[in-house]
């Protein structure tokens, strides 16, 4: 919904280069939390979710970039993952995995694509990178 706000990693590939797309095509605006390597944890969740006073976005979704970009390749455990996504759902907030690089994050953390799918409200999967495609991107939602 117009004015409503994704929080995201201060590192986030979408924060980074893709900003304008988000404001100008869905008319959201991210909010960027300080986490670690490009990580957010399910900590900085709560104290970030905006929306009680008529004068705030109000918050919707977290994006999580899994791996990384700018953090260097980090993935996230499925142990992080069930941590925030069960945070979300605490504040009934949906989770956007950024899965440009998903197929690097499961062949380094041996996770199936069926875990990240019942984290995820949403994913987008990139089959240029790692698969090494030409071209092509896909949205996924549950």
């Amino acid at each position: 919904q117009p004015s409503n706000e994704v929080l995201i990693e201060s590192k986030g590939h979408i924060l980074q280069y893709e900003t304008g797309g988000a404001s100008s095509l869905s008319s959201v605006q991210l909010f960027p939390l300080q986490g670690y390597s490009g990580k957010l944890s399910s900590e900085q969740i709560s104290p970030a979710v905006r929306g009680v006073y008529d004068w705030e976005p109000e918050t919707k979704v977290v994006c999580i970039e899994h791996s990384t970009n700018k953090g260097g390749g980090t993935v996230y455990s499925l142990d992080e993952l069930r941590s925030i996504k069960q945070e979300c759902e605490r504040h009934n907030l949906y989770v956007h995995v950024d899965g440009a690089r998903i197929w690097n994050a499961l062949v380094a953390t041996g996770q199936k694509p069926q875990e990240i799918g019942q984290i995820a409200d949403t994913l987008s999967i990139c089959f240029s990178k790692g698969l090494g495609a030409p071209v092509g991107s896909m949205l996924l939602s549950s």
